[in-house]
């Protein structure tokens, strides 16, 4: 199977892409110094969307009506780890997190589909390796 490799704007815009037609927003990255009081930074890309998580109705400042699915693409800062960057591949200090969110409107299943559904249909390079069969997600 030939796989073509695509820069990281590319990259980005098709992840962006793939979700908004799937009626999601494409929301900006917040800033890497957090708002939220717990943290310092925004260390993950689900920081800016706590209070939703939290019940607050999904509203955001410049788009109009009432957003239940939501796609970024995340600058993201983590230090708790520092004394492992640079050790492993698996330790970032600064990274860009994608990620796709429902505020009530799906769940697990539909979830997973959607996730799974990126490399198929936008012909993004696969995993190397899943930790976990489709169906074992399912069951969780």
């Amino acid at each position: 199977m030939e796989t073509t490799e695509l820069d990281i704007d590319k990259l980005r815009r098709k992840y962006l892409e793939f979700f908004e037609a799937k009626t999601h927003l494409a929301y900006p990255s917040a800033s890497l110094k957090s708002d939220d009081p717990t943290l310092m930074f925004t260390s993950a890309g689900m920081v800016q969307f706590k209070p939703y998580f939290l019940g607050a109705t999904p509203k955001f400042a410049g788009y109009q009506g009432v957003w239940h699915r939501v796609t970024t693409a995340q600058k993201c800062l983590r230090i708790n780890d520092i004394e492992n960057v640079g050790r492993t591949l698996r330790h970032h200090s600064f990274f860009e997190m994608l990620g796709n969110f429902s505020f009530g409107d799906y769940f697990k299943r539909e979830a997973i589909d959607l996730g799974l559904g990126v490399p198929d249909q936008q012909r993004v390079a696969r995993p190397r390796s899943r930790t976990a069969l489709r169906d074992d997600l399912y069951r969780r």
